[in-house]
């Protein structure tokens, strides 16, 4: 079995066919975190994040590189976030970003957790940057919208 097989799968939006590529390739390559990261990206894609979650952090344990791993950060912390975790997300993004990571979904993550948390100034300096970064991103307005709800009360 090679692992890009299942990734192929994975692009085609196989996606049930790629988990069950994935589910038995890490019977035999139990060590291989590119396959824990893109099983935890199907049930990411099929809103379960609390399963998700534990395919990331197994596959940040056994190591991914480049893209992949940014991706599995960027993916792991908004995963956490959707299940009402808003301080553990904070450290994945901090290594995302100190990987050189820029991309607006980092800082759109972060500024949602921060909200939660009530660190509105912080929040909203990261989704000024998110709306720097992709302009056309509504999403990205409207959180800032939120935030300065937030600030008129």
């Amino acid at each position: 079995m090679n692992i890009t097989d299942g990734i192929s799968l994975f692009n085609q939006n196989k996606y049930r066919e790629a988990l069950s590529f994935f589910e038995e390739y890490v019977k035999e390559n139990p060590g291989d975190g590119r396959a824990y990261y893109y099983i935890g990206m199907i049930y990411d894609g099929r809103n379960k994040e609390r399963i998700a979650i534990g395919y990331y952090k197994r596959a940040l344990e056994l190591g991914l590189k480049d893209k992949e791993l940014i991706s599995c950060l960027l993916s792991l912390s908004s995963s956490l976030r959707k299940v009402g975790e808003y301080e553990e997300p904070l450290k994945y993004l901090e290594k995302a970003e100190e990987l050189g990571s820029r991309d607006p979904f980092l800082y759109y993550v972060r500024s949602l957790c921060l909200m939660k948390l009530g660190r509105i100034k912080e929040a909203e300096e990261n989704i000024e940057i998110a709306i720097k970064l992709n302009p056309k991103a509504i999403i990205y307005r409207r959180i800032k919208n939120e935030i300065l709800k937030i600030y008129s009360k």
